[in-house]
């Protein structure tokens, strides 16, 4: 209310009336909402309570949208990845897929609060939804996972299926591999299904590869195995079968065993107990399988657990995980509500099984294994979880991964953020100062500008460096801990409460007057089963007050004032004579004192109702059988009690007429009742009352009441006096009246029969409406002069009625297996508000059909950052601004009706700038490296997953370039002052490699891409992965396919000598053992000779024709014909494969080819990866084709800042052979930004390109004029 009383003390201030839209509130959430939680790129998380889907705002914590369109409870929500470029024709949007108990899918346009498309497939639960992100043409097809054996793919746009696969496995939930589209795992209910085939235009031929998770030891219980899994598999104990030199076990190592491989010997294990299956984000062929006590890590190369994270002994077992993209680590849910963060790290060195012979020239890392070890970083405390009150999911954002949704069954959802205790260690002064006066190399970079605002660090990737920086498998010395670390912690910063438990008891404050408006607002008194208070304010969705004021559940509310309101209750009935204790409380909204009135009654009949009459004057309280009570509400006496043979009162209303002459005001304004909460002195408040009544003329009111025979009687009170009045007999008819409601002239009585009694008192007249709908429950008038609407309440639904026309409008009915309405009310003239036996209330339209609306209808006062709640034109003009502003003297965040903008849209945007963190808003202002940078930080800000791809890609590389050309000439200097000094014009000099240069003292050097990224990453980035792998797997083996497969790798990595000593260790009565002693031979003659490569290379190709594609290749690769090798693994369509090989094993040049092939590739038309091919073109380093085919893609935005920020890192030079393409593409987006209204950025741009942009800088300054 501070808004309302600055409001007051300015006269000059305009009052806005809050409107109040269609929307619903939740609570308690059903047992079968469990795990349908997401948050999306967007920002926004979402979950399912009941049948509605809530939509939240996590930046200021509030309800951002309710949406209702399902008949039975949501189990899953799924937003759209949308990972493609976004334009005009491809805007931003929030778009989510919502899957419920009966089979039903719904996709919704969440900002306008609309149904895209629903499906369905069958009336059993969708127990799996997932978008589907291959190409760029597939962002509108969604994979459902229909019980029991089927998985249909859905087109979103049109509600069709593309097709339908089933299988003969019941499926629980499935995985898409991120590195491969055509791969995906289903959890069955006793295997693992493996898809190979899978394409978003045709169905798998393959009904999949099951497999079994087995251990091979000896244990008598998997459950026992599976309990006292240690972490790193360091323990081994020895087979009594076997004692040859791989005789040591893991063990407890786990095998994935084919269907057809699976012998009695081998002990399976249970899936019954997986909780969650999920490929892992940052690394190729790793599956995690969560159990409750520990996540085993799958590596699907060579089918074996190559790591266990395991929980502690004495800890909370898991019921969720979530694997991150940024970094090797993982979020647990644990079943207390802490949330745990576990990292990977190098791990201690274990002796290797297999010894190098003392005459093997062999790399000294092969003597220590490498173990995959994930260690709790941190963890948050621990939640105080009652059995009312259960874990239901948990949601990572994913553009951040630093904060963790977690939803709890009673409607509350807390944020749980990870954020530092304590800084990172910055580089030393010495070496901060020695980079800041480094002079550039060369002259046409422009970067970095000088900027003293630090980087944020806002995102997992800030908080520690990658493995990958500290993965040298060639060094000696551990390094467990990880670069660039900080101490870590996690904090709530954000709890959000839902409704409380029901059943509840709604009223509505005083409707808006001529005399109130100016201080109004749209309050809805919410009392619940535990003796609670929520004040919920109906415009803005948000609960503004919660009260503890009562022991029993809350049977009723009546509004005294704006600010103040009675409540009563009473405990359950537990003995025979129906007697409670009673509790009636005042409470006052804005300071929240409250007054118990009545403390020193005992045990009594129940409260049957109460009612305050309209001039808020007294109040009566009924009760079920003893006479009511009148009171004298501005001085909390009581007037007088009813004699014993009074009435039994059924109903009771107050009228709304009373005689004008003795009237001073229609209202009290409250401050009578704020002046008697300065103190709770029963003495006090008569007195001041007394003196209050000298000055001060009563008004007479009237209430009316029926008896159990329907007959009406009719009082006056005026002060303290109350007269009898006259006595109606019942209509012939009507059974016993349970409700009364009374408005202007207008009454209307409801019995237990079902019908409507309609009185017009002005022309004596009155009508009777049979509904046969039963007993009547309530009846409330619509607020507003004129307005004569009623809502009824039946026990199976509710009516809506024009009194004056005594015509139906409306009608909902509750069906059997939905909850039913427990109470209604009005939250406007035409906005009645339905409260459920589900924990929720709806606020609908006049047709009781819609109970959502648009966001811009909400009138939101705080906004988060997001473009795709904004109309198209405004989002990509704001998004203009952000990225890049040329034609402005320096870069700013005021938005200003010159920019282009409208009042209102300046209003919306300045509001969503407020919600930047100042240390962004600081940074956006001072990239150090210009455009690219603040582009990157843009894609993270606003969430759009493929723009922060492009540009984390592209500013790596940049960098590169620029790092390469900082190398190339300090070479070139260190050799000339060598000549100088020593004349040797012959000698040698070794060239440094690309490792060196990350030693290099530069402002662009880069840390190493993401895992993620995978072939994207540099090439001596990835021969490390893949060394480190290798090295993984070796220490993992313990078949013989497993060591014919290690072999193969070392083979191609260029590590023979130790492929040789793997093809070495085969025994003599193995079947396998003469062929593995040839391939040895073979290897050791060709690397000591290199003779006879001609007949090789003819045995490899005769190989790879007859379908020996792996043996042919690992030929060629043994006579350095990599590039053949390559080539022909492209030729038989495993492009992949290729492009791995390609990167380990090719010179630079050579790599390139098979890199451009591949590129060519992706942007054919049967594969439409344009988005996956330009990423390519990016670690290629080859900009101006990347340029081009940006443009080509008609990217116009992309090419346009592209190629500024190629200029500024000196990447792309004007000259004759650019010039061209550089003016055409900068006009082009001239173009676009006039057609998103940004006119001063389309004129600078039209003078940046000169005589080309004379045209449209005409048409731009015509545009001007005319406006």
């Amino acid at each position: 209310m501070q808004n309302s009383d600055k409001q007051l003390m300015d006269s000059s201030a305009t009052p806005v009336i809050q409107r109040v839209s269609p929307r619903s509130a939740t609570g308690a959430l059903s047992p079968l909402n469990k795990g349908a939680i997401d948050w999306g790129w967007q920002s926004f998380v979402a979950y399912g309570c009941h049948n509605f889907v809530v939509v939240v705002d996590t930046q200021h914590m509030k309800v951002f949208q309710t949406l209702e369109n399902h008949k039975h409870d949501i189990v899953k929500v799924k937003w759209s990845k949308e990972a493609h470029y976004h334009d005009q024709w491809f805007p931003y949007n929030l778009k989510l897929a919502s899957a419920d108990t009966g089979g039903s899918i719904v996709i919704w346009n969440v900002a306008e609060a609309t149904v895209k498309a629903s499906f369905s497939d069958g009336t059993r639960a969708v127990t799996d939804l997932e978008w589907l992100s291959g190409n760029d043409s597939c962002q509108n097809f969604l994979a459902a996972l229909h019980p029991p054996y089927s998985i249909i793919i859905w087109n979103t746009e049109t509600g069709s299926k593309v097709w339908k696969k089933s299988y003969t496995e019941v499926l629980l939930s499935f995985s898409f591999d991120p590195f491969c589209d055509s791969n995906v795992v289903f959890l069955a209910s006793d295997c693992i299904l493996f898809v190979d085939d899978f394409s978003v235009s045709k169905v798998p031929s393959s009904n999949g590869r099951k497999c079994y998770i087995s251990n091979p030891s000896t244990m008598t219980s998997s459950l026992q195995s599976l309990n006292t899994l240690s972490t790193g598999g360091s323990n081994r104990n020895i087979s009594e079968e076997k004692s040859k030199p791989r005789s040591l076990l893991p063990r407890r190592m786990k095998f994935l065993i084919r269907e057809e491989s699976k012998s009695g010997s081998e002990e399976a294990i249970s899936l019954n107990d997986c909780l969650q299956l999920a490929f892992h984000p940052a690394y190729r062929h790793h599956l995690l399988l969560l159990y409750p006590k520990e996540v085993l890590i799958l590596d699907l190369e060579i089918n074996q657990t190559i790591g266990i994270i395991a929980v502690e002994r004495n800890g909370a077992a898991v019921t969720q995980m979530y694997p991150c993209w940024q970094r090797e680590a993982v979020f647990c849910l644990h079943e207390t509500g802490s949330v745990s963060l576990r990292v990977r790290h190098k791990g201690t060195s274990l002796a290797s099984v297999c010894t190098p012979s003392e005459d093997t020239v062999s790399v000294g890392s092969f003597d220590n294994t490498v173990e995959l070890c994930y260690d709790i970083r941190c963890q948050s405390d621990a939640l105080r979880l009652t059995k009312h009150a259960r874990l239901m999911g948990m949601a990572v954002c994913p553009k951040s991964e630093c904060r963790v949704a977690v939803l709890i069954s009673d409607g509350r959802l807390l944020i749980v953020e990870l954020i530092p205790s304590q800084q990172k260690v910055d580089l030393p002064v010495k070496e901060k100062e020695e980079l800041k006066e480094r002079e550039r190399p060369t002259s046409c970079c422009q970067l970095p500008y000088s900027s003293s605002v630090p980087s944020p660090c806002l995102w997992l990737s800030d908080m520690f460096g990658s493995l990958v920086q500290n993965l040298d498998p060639y060094c000696d010395n551990e390094k467990d801990i990880l670069p660039n670390s900080m101490s870590l912690k996690f904090l709530i910063t954000g709890y959000l409460n839902g409704l409380a438990p029901p059943p509840h008891v709604i009223r509505m404050c005083p409707p808006v007057t001529f005399r109130n408006w100016t201080v109004y607002k749209p309050l809805m008194a919410i009392g619940n089963a535990l003796g609670g208070v929520q004040v919920f304010n109906m415009a803005t969705g948000i609960i503004e007050r919660e009260f503890s004021l009562l022991t029993a559940p809350v049977r009723g509310i009546e509004w005294v004032s704006l600010t103040a309101f009675l409540s009563y209750a009473y405990p359950n009935m537990m003995a025979s004579c129906g007697k409670v204790r009673n509790e009636l409380v005042l409470t006052d909204v804005q300071s929240g004192r409250t007054k118990v009135l009545r403390s020193e009654k005992n045990e009594e009949s129940p409260i049957e109702m109460l009612r305050v009459s309209y001039m808020k004057q007294y109040f009566i309280i009924v009760f079920k059988e003893e006479p009511c009570e009148i009171w004298d509400l501005r001085t909390l006496y009581l007037l007088r009690i009813m004699p014993k043979t009074f009435p039994t009162i059924t109903a009771l209303e107050w009228s709304p007429l009373h005689t004008k002459k003795h009237h001073i005001s229609n209202e009290v304004d409250g401050s009578d009742i704020q002046d008697f909460m300065s103190s709770f002195s029963v003495s006090s408040i008569v007195s001041k009352s007394s003196v209050t009544s000298k000055t001060m003329v009563l008004t007479r009111e009237h209430f009316v009441f029926t008896d159990t025979d329907g007959q009406l009687y009719h009082f006056s009170v005026e002060g303290n006096v109350v007269r009898d009045g006259s006595k109606i007999p019942p209509d012939a008819g009507m059974g016993t009246i349970t409700c009364i409601a009374w408005k202007s002239d207008h009454i209307v009585l409801g019995d237990v029969d079902g019908n409507l009694n309609l009185w017009d008192l002005k022309n004596k007249v009155s009508r009777g409406i049979p509904t046969h709908r039963g007993w009547i429950k309530k009846i409330r008038f619509g607020p507003g002069r004129g307005n004569l609407k009623v809502l009824v309440l039946f026990n199976d639904g509710v009516d809506l009625w024009d009194i004056k026309e005594a015509q139906l409008i409306s009608q909902t009915k509750c069906a059997k297996d939905r909850p039913k309405v427990q109470d209604i009310d009005w939250a406007g003239s035409d906005r009645p508000v339905l409260a459920t036996a589900d924990g929720c209330f709806k606020i609908t339209d006049i047709n009781l059909k819609v109970c959502s609306s648009p966001l811009q209808d909400h009138h939101p006062t705080e906004l988060p950052l997001s473009l795709h709640m904004l109309p198209v034109k405004p989002a990509f003009h704001f998004k203009s601004l952000l990225q890049h502003q040329p034609w402005q003297e320096s870069y700013t965040l005021s938005i200003k009706e010159e920019d282009g903008f409208s009042p209102d849209e300046v209003s919306i945007l300045q509001k969503q700038i407020e919600t930047i963190d100042l240390e962004i808003q600081e940074y956006l202002k001072h990239c150090p490296f210009g455009i690219a940078e603040r582009c990157l930080l843009v894609a993270r800000l606003i969430g759009d997953k493929e723009a922060y791809q492009f540009w984390k890609v592209a500013v790596h590389y940049l960098k590169q370039e620029e790092l390469a050309l900082e190398v190339k000439t300090s070479d070139k200097q260190e050799e000339k002052d060598l000549l100088e000094l020593s004349g040797d014009t012959f000698k040698p000099r070794q060239k440094q490699s690309c490792i060196d240069n990350q030693n290099i003292l530069s402002p662009f050097n880069e840390e190493y891409l993401d895992t993620c990224f995978d072939t994207i990453c540099d090439n001596h980035v990835y021969q490390k992965l893949q060394l480190e792998r290798l090295l993984l797997h070796d220490s993992k083996r313990t078949t013989h396919s497993q060591s014919r497969k290690c072999a193969e790798q070392f083979l191609l990595l260029g590590q023979t000598d130790r492929a040789v000593q793997l093809l070495l260790e085969a025994e003599t009565g193995q079947e396998h053992y003469y062929v593995d002693s040839l391939r040895a031979c073979l290897i050791a003659t060709i690397r000591s000779s290199g003779a006879s490569q001609s007949v090789i290379k003819l045995v490899a190709t005769n190989l790879i024709a007859s379908g020996a594609i792996s043996e042919g290749v690992e030929l060629l690769c043994l006579i350095d014909k990599g590039s053949d090798a390559c080539r022909y693994l492209q030729a038989a369509g495993q492009w992949e494969k290729s492009v791995r090989l390609a990167k380990v094993i090719l010179p630079y040049t050579e790599c390139q080819e098979v890199l451009k092939r591949w590129t060519d590739y992706l942007c054919s038309p049967h594969m439409n990866q344009k988005t996956k091919a330009l990423l390519v073109l990016l670690s290629m380093g080859q900009f101006e084709k990347v340029l081009e085919m940006l443009r080509t893609f008609r990217m116009t935005e992309r090419a346009a800042l592209f190629v500024q920020a190629c200029q500024e890192f000196g990447a792309i030079k004007k000259n004759e052979q650019t010039v061209d393409i550089i003016d055409t593409v900068l006009l082009d987006y001239a173009r676009y930004l006039l057609s998103v209204n940004n006119r001063r950025g389309a004129l600078h741009y039209c003078e940046m390109v000169g005589e080309k942009g004379k045209d449209l800088k005409k048409e731009i300054e015509y545009l001007c004029e005319e406006q």
